[in-house]
């Protein structure tokens, strides 16, 4: 689909997949936030990405998934070790 053709190629232009946005949130947020699942687990693959990384409101992916009531990311986080703030 678009968006994962968008994302495989802004990794191809080694874009950090750790940046933050102007709320603190990294792509990983985003993805949770908006539901994107194929985005989360590209994204999960990268061995530099901080699952854990807490955006402007100390919340992190796991949060947000528990938040945005998005059960399997929160069982794809857990899988992959991510904690809650």
């Amino acid at each position: 689909n678009d968006q994962t053709e968008f994302f495989n190629e802004l990794l191809r232009l080694k874009v950090n997949p750790n940046g933050l946005n102007g709320k603190g949130e990294t792509p990983l947020h985003l993805a949770v936030k908006h539901k994107l699942s194929s985005i989360a687990n590209n994204l999960l693959e990268i061995r530099d990405v901080d699952i854990n990384v807490q955006d402007s409101e100390c919340k992190t992916p796991l949060n947000r998934a528990i938040e945005c009531n998005n059960l399997p990311m929160v069982d794809l986080l857990n899988k992959k070790g991510a904690k809650i703030a």
